[in-house]
């Protein structure tokens, strides 16, 4: 075998020198070797006579000291033939002894059982191991072990496991009949007569440090990459979503990676090592974003296969939805088929409401909502919210029963069939409140009450325009027995045409046909900006002249008990509430409705203290672009409707409002606005008005002749 010399640390040598130690054979004899980290030290015996001591420290390839005794001054460059022969011996012409030590079974063992704290062998210390620590321990662990603290690595070196590691690595370095055995459960690396028990990271750090080669050796199979991660899925008493992580063998038989017998990476199991095979993340969040759902989200790469992870209940139904695919390809033995087939449904299919009977405004109905193929109740619903449950599973169907549709469940009574008593508020809410298609069911002569929702165009029986006396345009028809529809059934509205479309008219139009059916006999009340008392005047006088009308406009006079319709301002209603409040009014409309859209204002408060039947407001001011302003208007003409939540959840609010907000805009009725009239007329100036007009005049032109004569610009006097 070719003898090599660490290129690196020739230059601390004569060529000659490093010639001579690569050529001396036997003439020089290395006696009684030892090593301690990169420090050498031997007994070199020349020609069989003399004996020297030398010693080496090698640190990152570089020669740090040097001693050796035959010579007391050796100089870098100049070094002497012994301490080259130590550095061939520990070298071996490759890697340098302690290297490989380092990276040995016998190393790993040894630091394994040492740190399980397991019985130490008997192993004497070389009285030189004290002097090699000595060299090459740095500062700061010396500083250590002044204090008393050292490092697991020191302890390890000053533990008789190292020495007995190292005598074993020295003696049998390529561990020629060494095995690894098994018995009773137990691991050994048994070499000779001797075994020495192993524990599980003294296993690991066999396998790892020797290799495939040992296990063959030792008749162990060896099945690298040959098990497949995956999970068990669980639903749990409390809900949770749990995975489990197991394995597939080579076998295909599915196990619990928690239940084998491990060792690191490696499994045991059948008399084989093996590993588990690289696999992309499972559930993983592929467009890194968070769902609209209110459930937290997963991380994005995935759930980790090596620990038990619980999926909370809240989050269950959205890790469903979102993972459908992936629990799809699942073994059936592994995931429920309530899971592994899921079908979350948001249930805004269909609505069915049953309606049974009414008596007294009160209606009995029973509601169900389509999910697939079946129908889920309300009551079901209303049940898995009371116990706390998230997602509500029928078979494979999964409902999010946190869902804010159903919120108005939890102030309901339901019966355990289904059915609830409701008052027509309640039942719009609930109609509102839900996102399917409502479906009805029930005695035809209950169904107009369905509609009542839905419907802006039904004629009902509102009187005839014509018989009111008022010619009304189409779409103002339209408004119109919407009008009537809502206060036939003790509703107030919002009527929120373009200014111009003739909301007074419609309104109007309202008062004639409640007094027409002579189904009231309280007074109205029409509140309006303080600018607008005398069109309401005028317009009452010219539309509805039998009524008698009473425009007060405070100064502490009492309201006039005979009027039919009383007329008056905000301000007055804020300065002068009691007087108003002593009378109960049949319908209050208030004009420009805009002025109270602050609920906190006394405005506000004040015409909301004045008891009436109903209560409908106009304006021509957009209201919907601001939720909280809408939410307090509607709350005005149809007090305690909306449910709590509403103004956070924008599709629901334009729901629950849909049946009381009419807006129309000119360019959705502009072919029913009659030509545009002009009217031109002509008056007389009174003679201060002419001296005026004439001096305006006669200024402006002495102006003009002035800029003229100066040259400067010509500029337009106002």
């Amino acid at each position: 075998m070719t003898v090599t010399f660490p290129d690196r640390l020739r230059s601390y040598f004569r060529e000659s020198t490093v010639r001579g130690a690569m050529e001396s054979g036997d003439k020089l004899q290395v006696k009684k070797p030892l090593f301690f980290r990169g420090a050498f030290t031997a007994q070199l015996l020349e020609n069989g006579r003399r004996t020297y001591t030398s010693v080496a420290v090698v640190e990152d390839m570089r020669l740090t000291k040097w001693r050796c005794t035959c010579a007391e001054d050796l100089r870098s460059g100049d070094l002497c033939r012994h301490i080259a022969k130590l550095i061939l011996h520990a070298s071996d012409g490759g890697d340098f002894i302690s290297d490989r030590y380092q990276s040995s079974v016998w190393r790993s063992v040894a630091f394994s059982l040492f740190s399980a704290r397991k019985d130490p062998p008997d192993a004497a210390e070389d009285a030189r191991d004290r002097m090699l620590r000595n060299l090459v321990m740095t500062q700061q662990e010396q500083d250590l072990v002044k204090r008393g603290s050292i490092t697991p690595r020191v302890a390890f070196e000053a533990s008789p496991w190292f020495l007995w590691s190292r005598e074993r690595f020295v003696e049998n370095p390529t561990l020629a009949n060494v095995t690894l055995q098994r018995n009773t459960g137990q691991f050994f690396l048994r070499y000779g007569d001797i075994g020495v028990a192993l524990t599980e990271s003294a296993v690991e750090g066999v396998i790892d440090t020797a290799g495939v080669a040992l296990l063959r050796v030792s008749r162990f199979e060896v099945r690298e990459g040959m098990l497949a991660p995956t999970f068990r899925v669980e639903m749990t008493a409390d809900r949770e979503l749990k995975f489990v992580p197991m394995v597939i063998d080579w076998n295909g038989k599915a196990r619990l990676r928690a239940g084998l017998e491990r060792f690191g990476k490696w499994f045991f199991l059948d008399e084989a090592f093996a590993t588990v095979a690289k696999a992309e993340p499972m559930f993983s969040d592929s467009s890194g974003k968070t769902q609209g759902l209110l459930f937290d989200s997963r991380p994005v790469a995935g759930l980790p296969y090596e620990r038990e992870t619980v999926i909370e209940e809240a989050g269950v139904l959205r890790f469903i939805e979102e993972h459908r695919e992936t629990f799809a390809t699942m073994r059936d033995d592994l995931v429920p088929d309530a899971i592994r087939n899921a079908r979350p449904v948001r249930l805004d299919d269909e609505v069915l409401f049953e309606f049974a009977s009414s008596a007294n405004d009160l209606f009995d109905v029973r509601v169900s909502l389509r999910a697939g193929n079946e129908y889920v109740s309300a009551a079901e619903i209303a049940k898995a919210r009371r116990e706390g449950i998230r997602a509500l599973n029928r078979g494979q169907i999964w409902i999010d029963v946190a869902d804010s549709q159903f919120a108005w469940t939890d102030h309901m009574r339901i019966a355990g069939d289904g059915h609830m008593i409701l008052t027509k508020l309640e039942y719009f809410r609930i109609r509102g409140s839900l996102r399917g298609k409502a479906v009805y069911q029930g005695p035809p002569e209950l169904e107009s009450m369905f509609r009542l929702f839905e419907s802006v165009d039904t004629a009902g029986d509102a009187p005839s325009p014509a018989d009111l006396g008022m010619d009304l345009y189409g779409y103002q028809q339209t408004g119109y027995r919407w009008l009537w529809n809502l206060q036939a059934n003790d509703f107030g509205a919002l009527l929120c045409d373009d200014m111009g479309l003739g909301k007074t008219h419609q309104a109007m139009a309202i008062i004639c046909a409640l007094s027409l059916r002579g189904a009231r006999t309280l007074p109205y009340l029409i509140v309006c900006p303080t600018s607008l008392l005398d069109h309401w005047r005028d317009k009452l006088a010219q539309y509805a002249p039998a009524f008698t009308v009473d425009v007060h406009r405070g100064g502490g006079r009492q309201v006039r008990n005979e009027a039919d319709i009383v007329v008056t301002s905000y301000g007055v209603i804020r300065s002068d509430l009691e007087r108003f409040r002593r009378i109960r009014w049949d319908l209050v409309i208030a004009d420009e409705i805009q002025a109270i859209k602050n609920k906190d204002t006394a405005t506000h408060q004040a015409l909301r203290a004045i008891e009436r039947r109903a209560a409908i407001g106009l304006t021509g001011t957009p209201i919907e672009n601001h939720a909280g302003e809408l939410a307090a208007l509607l709350d005005f003409v149809v007090p305690g409707y909306l449910p709590v939540g509403a103004l956070e959840d924008g599709p629901m609010l334009r729901r629950l409002v849909k049946p009381f907000v009419l807006r129309r805009t000119k360019g959705q009725v502009l072919t029913e606005l009659p030509p545009k009239i002009v009217d031109k007329r002509y008056c007389e100036l009174l003679p201060d008005q002419l001296r005026l007009y004439k001096r305006v005049l006669d200024l402006r032109g002495r102006t003009l002749r002035d800029q003229i004569d100066s040259g400067r610009p010509l500029s337009y006097v106002h």
